[in-house]
């Protein structure tokens, strides 16, 4: 798995209308699969995904407090 397919720290290399786009209309190893999905959930899904970063990827991991 590389830094582009990655979707752990993927909002460290696109940002959320980058991967709105992205979901629309596929890409090299991504099928498009906007047809199938609401306008809303993708916006939901491309904003949680926006902030998947190599940060937020490590504090994931850490128990709660």
């Amino acid at each position: 798995m590389g830094k582009d397919t990655n979707l752990q720290t993927i909002g460290d290399n696109m940002t959320k209308e980058e991967i709105i786009d992205k979901i629309h209309n596929g890409g090299k190893r991504m099928p498009q699969v906007g047809r199938s999905m609401e306008e809303g959930d993708i916006d939901k899904v491309a904003e949680w995904l926006s902030t998947l970063k190599s940060n937020a990827a490590e504090s994931a991991n850490e128990p709660a407090a």
